[in-house]
């Protein structure tokens, strides 16, 4: 494959220590690397479709579940009953609730815009990759491990790993009959993602 990563030097194990260079070096792990050349040689595509929805959705600032928002949330007023900042004379007890109040309400609004920002870069950010890799076939994920074993992509953009927006911006580029038992799985998923209880047969009922 000719990409761009097959020219970058990226080591199996992410954040290694003395310890694990040493333990890496010395063991044979035919299986693992087996498993983790076979989901770098997976091939994906854009999901022009969903891209096309998404971006729409972006550019109009509708407010949709799993799209961040764009436009910040309305920052807490200071009461008007609290005397200004500068001033020293004591608080009355219904003034110190106020404050009290309005301190918490501040630092509520404070969290959750930091957390709205993040994800609203990680979204135009998943948007922008996408939008510049949609007219290739396929593309590829290179990935290495954490201390633990576990698989994850390397990019941070847009991975198969990613939020709902990543996830539904790619699709497999080789498309491959679901057969019995994949749709039989694919229902059962739909009935999950709804929060469906019940047995296997019940939640595959349930979507269909």
């Amino acid at each position: 494959i000719d990409g761009g990563y097959d020219r970058i030097d990226v080591p199996l194990m992410k954040r290694q220590r003395v310890v694990d260079i040493k333990r890496l070096g010395a063991a044979t792990m035919p299986d693992v690397y087996k498993a983790v050349n076979a989901v770098q040689a997976t091939p994906w595509a854009i999901n022009t479709d969903v891209l096309v929805v998404a971006e729409e959705l972006h550019r109009m600032a509708v407010p949709v579940e799993g799209l961040p928002e764009l436009a910040a949330a309305t920052e807490p007023v200071r009461p008007s009953e609290l005397p200004d900042r500068s001033c020293t004379d004591p608080l009355s007890d219904t003034q110190k609730e106020l404050l009290s109040k309005y301190k918490a309400a501040r630092r509520a609004w404070f969290d959750a815009e930091g957390r709205r920002k993040s994800q609203a870069m990680q979204s135009v950010q998943a948007l922008q990759v996408a939008a510049d890799h949609k007219q290739y076939d396929a593309i590829y994920f290179p990935h290495h491990l954490d201390f633990r074993g576990r698989i994850y992509p390397i990019p941070s953009g847009l991975n198969p790993q990613s939020n709902d927006l990543g996830k539904g911006l790619l699709t497999f580029a080789t498309a491959r009959p679901l057969g019995t038992w994949g749709a039989y799985w694919l229902a059962i998923h739909g009935a999950n993602t709804n929060g469906v209880k019940g047995t296997l047969n019940e939640r595959v009922e349930w979507t269909l």
